[in-house]
């Protein structure tokens, strides 16, 4: 079990870690989890063509011979790995040589799911098959590699997923074996499946979650006090590895209602422009541990932390503990209260980085759907109705100002591809500057606030300033002034627009 965020980690921990691929879509998924891990995945960038894999050696000699061509190309003492993913379809299949073996990618392309079906049908030998993920990981100074298995029995479908395209997720598309293949125990084609449902699946996943089970080893070992180690002096010293290139420093905080999409921002900004994604609710349960919030059932605990700690009470466990990288781009998801959000631009601000808000914006009706889905996907039966849900959120506070605060807006209402494009737009303009703030309630809201706080603004008009408040926010005021998070609420606007 890894141990929890709130319990003093390792200061030092394995990696960079490099994937040896040409497979963009290998690449992406790999990232995505071992990121999940605490891990950062790079790919090999020489890796211009695939290394060749001679195809009828033992799994084991298939490995090595790629790795070695890897270590061979790139010339220097890295941690890196390989995958190689095969199939075995029972009926065609001998007891000792699976069909169509390391050749699944070449057969797929070659042979349709008709003619599969009609051949399994004609043999009458039943429709099961495997799909195996065989991973070769290379420590420097090591003398052999280490090997990790994955593997996931099913059985061939009579009827084949429809086909679909997934862009953020592009491994999970019907136009491989995925879309054939059917694991044990799932209700449809594991190409056809959300990645959260697939986790419980997917045979590449059972592999890596073993690498990343090793390299938590690795950093213990990277960690033991002084006295567990003994230093063997040699002739010369090892080579160091080259530094990463420095990256942007920006922090992004999406905020939006539940079911809008804010965690496949995160991990589109992790997986395709370096961003380190920090997801709230993982942060929760740790804030919530650290607090003593123990013995609450899932669908309290914020309730509860907040009414414990206060309710900037995970974001400043997040701050406090180090759990935003320093010297990487952040984009944080899933933020609930005003407290946590000037928590973080406060965080950034004596970081000297740059923070924007990024509000995600969707329909009631179109978020619900996707929340109940990811709901299914998830397996998970304890969530509350939705409708209270996000009324929880509105009473947390970060959801009804999100236009007021925000630094940019993004209408969820179309395709994935739609949503991905805009944030790439969205992400070019940040670089350059450029905000797109709501030009109603943002200053409005300001300026009422300047006013409850004895600031008058000359831009107000009727109604006085102290009634709409009182009328619209009544939260944020009451006869002798602000609120505590109606302060909270003018400090994070009046933040100078530079931050």
């Amino acid at each position: 079990m890894r141990p929890p965020l709130s319990t003093p980690g390792p200061r030092v921990k394995a990696g960079p870690l490099y994937f040896a691929t040409s497979s963009s879509a290998k690449l992406i998924q790999a990232r995505l989890f071992l990121d999940s891990l605490g891990y950062r995945v790079e790919q090999v960038e020489y890796l211009a063509r695939a290394y060749e894999e001679p195809y009828g050696r033992p799994q084991h000699q298939l490995l090595r011979h790629a790795l070695e061509e890897v270590l061979t190309r790139t010339r220097k003492p890295i941690l890196v790995f390989v995958e190689d993913t095969t199939v075995r379809v029972e009926a065609l299949s001998s007891p000792d040589d699976d069909y169509p073996g390391q050749r699944a990618k070449e057969w797929y392309l070659e042979t349709s799911h008709e003619e599969l079906s009609a051949e399994l049908d004609r043999r009458g030998r039943g429709r099961r098959a495997v799909v195996k993920s065989d991973l070769a990981l290379h420590v420097p100074g090591a003398d052999e590699f280490v090997h990790f298995h994955g593997e996931v029995a099913g059985e061939v479908l009579r009827t084949p997923a429809p086909p679909r395209l997934n862009p953020l997720y592009p491994w999970l598309e019907s136009r491989d074996f995925s879309g054939w293949f059917r694991p044990d125990g799932a209700s449809r084609a594991l190409g056809a499946m959300s990645y959260e449902e697939s986790l419980r699946f997917d045979f590449r996943i059972k592999a890596l979650r073993e690498l990343g089970r090793r390299l938590d080893e690795y950093s213990a070992v990277l960690n033991m006090p002084s006295h567990c180690v003994t230093a063997e002096p040699t002739g010369a010293a090892d080579p160091a590895h080259t530094a990463p290139e420095a990256r942007d420093d920006l922090v992004l905080i999406v905020v939006g209602r539940p079911g809008a999409g804010k965690t496949t921002v995160g991990r589109h900004l992790r997986l395709h422009h370096g961003f380190r994604h920090v997801e709230s609710s993982s942060i929760l349960l740790e804030a919530a541990a650290a607090h003593g919030c123990e013995g609450v059932i899932k669908a309290d605990l914020a309730q509860t932390l907040f009414e414990t700690a206060g309710y900037g009470a995970v974001e400043e466990h997040a701050v406090e503990n180090g759990l935003l990288p320093d010297h990487a781009p952040v984009v944080y998801t899933g933020v609930r209260t005003v407290e946590g959000l000037a928590a973080l631009m406060d965080h950034a601000d004596k970081q000297r980085r740059p923070c924007r808000v990024v509000h995600i914006d969707v329909g009631e009706r179109k978020a619900m759907y996707r929340y109940l889905d990811r709901a299914r996907d998830d397996g998970d039966t304890l969530r509350l109705d939705y409708r209270t849900l996000v009324q929880r959120d509105i009473a947390f506070g970060a959801l009804p100002y999100a236009r007021a605060v925000s630094d940019w807006r993004i209408v969820n209402a179309k395709s994935l591809e739609s949503l991905l494009e805009r944030l790439n737009r969205m992400l070019a303009s940040l670089s350059r500057g450029t905000t797109r703030r709501d030009a109603v309630l943002r200053p409005r809201l300001t300026s009422a606030l300047c006013h409850a706080s004895g600031h008058k603004s000359p831009t107000w008009t009727d109604p006085p300033p102290t009634e709409w408040l009182t009328r619209r926010h009544p939260h944020l005021i009451t006869p002798q002034g602000l609120t505590p998070r109606g302060a909270t609420l003018h400090h994070i606007l009046h933040r100078p627009s530079g931050n």
